[in-house]
């Protein structure tokens, strides 16, 4: 069994063979299974010896990311194995209706020639005496035609074959939810308690003398589960005449709920039906670039988290065209701050990953402990289900509809930075 396993793309795995897809599926079923075993009831990440895993957080994201690549390689597996099965009914088809000939038969065929021949029409184009005179052996198909050519214009049209590979729309993967945990819950809401007073009186005292009194407050927080969710309409005749349309479908339905997700989290006002997103929390932070370089900025940006939030910044977000500008930054002399050209470079600033995601509009970033005080809470992960509605029945058609509940928590607002003007 592999001590690691790489994670890719659903365009990637769109692009597999039946025989490949079939053993990935196996082996990351595999991999998966002895991860599990080994974190055991109490999913302690620290008992897992097939990877390394620093906490429950990173586990949970691994489970996560690998779960949704086996779901997209079932996919994947049960659309070809579809595609095949049709591919089978129309070789037998063709083998009834074309069988090849018996040896020593003879053809079960005749040239336009011997039609030609067979039919008289060769003799009685003879006894015609056309302007020019006709050769004993002439090739009567000529004879027949004149000078029309047949062409695939006229004549028979070449049959095309599609590949089935689908070019999809350029949408840009999922990142955000990779890098904030998710949880469970069975509430219509996540209700936690926030400490909002810590007056620290601890000091030496005399012996006999008055100990100093501190000072706690909490305050209970309510963020409201959210529903996700968006449709699509197909006939019966769409779904039944192009095998593993379903799959598609369902694959697509999902993606959308999952970019929808990623803008939420970051962007989502937090009025209904919307998440709140880190730009809209009360209580973050925020770090102006002015005249900073975009690294200085990012830097300050992480001071501040973990100076006032007292937490440790776990990622760096950024729209492409930023991350672009910091990639991009030189030395006096010409050389790439980091890395040259050729290289591809890990994606990371200040010893922080760096997430590139065009869910963040270009000109803020985000600086944020995602990691320990932020969770996504699932109350209904993705769910695709199919069903009539309305006038479906009569008109031939259903409904496919994708949907999920969750709720994002940022528990320490302070533990957030944004920085603008980038």
């Amino acid at each position: 069994m592999p001590f690691a396993i790489d994670i890719h793309g659903k365009e990637h795995i769109q692009r597999l063979p039946l025989d490949r897809a079939q053993k990935a599926l196996a082996e990351r079923t595999e991999w998966l299974e002895a991860v599990l075993r080994e974190a055991g009831p109490e999913l302690d990440a620290k008992a897992v010896r097939t990877v390394q895993l620093e906490d429950g957080a990173e586990l949970s994201g691994l489970v996560r990311r690998v779960s949704d690549e086996l779901e997209a390689l079932t996919d994947r597996v049960q659309e070809l194995r579809k595609q095949e099965a049709v591919l089978e009914k129309a070789r037998a088809e063709a083998a009834r209706v074309l069988p090849a000939p018996a040896a020593g038969d003879a053809p079960a065929y005749r040239s336009l020639a011997d039609v030609a021949r067979k039919t008289g029409a060769l003799a009685a184009m003879k006894e015609l005496r056309a302007a020019s005179a006709v050769v004993e052996d002439a090739d009567p198909a000529a004879l027949i035609l004149g000078k029309a050519t047949m062409t695939t214009s006229a004549g028979i049209a070449p049959e095309t074959a599609r590949t089935g590979q689908v070019a999809f729309a350029a949408v840009q993967p999922p990142r955000i939810i990779d890098i904030i945990p998710a949880y469970p819950t069975g509430q219509a809401a996540v209700v936690y308690l926030e400490e909002t007073t810590f007056t620290n009186a601890a000091a030496e005292r005399a012996e006999a003398a008055v100990y100093a009194e501190a000072a706690l407050a909490y305050t209970e927080r309510n963020v409201p589960v959210r529903s996700i969710g968006v449709s699509l309409p197909v006939t019966d005749e769409q779904r039944e005449d192009v095998a593993g349309v379903e799959a598609l479908i369902d694959g697509r339905l999902r993606t959308m709920l999952q970019l929808r997700l990623d803008s939420q989290i970051l962007n989502g006002n937090g009025t209904a039906p919307n998440l709140l997103g880190t730009l809209n929390v009360s209580g973050i932070q925020t770090q102006a670039r002015a005249t900073d370089p975009h690294p200085d900025a990012i830097l300050k940006a992480m001071t501040k988290v973990r100076t006032t939030g007292a937490a440790e910044p776990s990622a760096v977000i950024l729209n492409p065209s930023d991350w672009q500008t910091v990639r991009l930054a030189k030395t006096t002399d010409g050389a790439y701050l980091f890395g040259p050209p050729y290289d591809a470079g890990i994606p990371r600033i200040w010893g922080v990953p760096v997430v590139a995601s065009s869910a963040l509009a270009q000109g803020t970033g985000i600086v944020g402990d995602y990691a320990a005080h932020a969770g996504l809470f699932l109350r209904a992960g993705i769910e695709v289900q199919v069903a009539l509605s309305n006038d479906d029945f009569v008109k031939g058609k259903v409904t496919f509809r994708a949907g999920m509940r969750a709720a994002v928590v940022h528990f320490r607002p302070a533990a957030f930075c944004t920085v603008t003007g980038l």
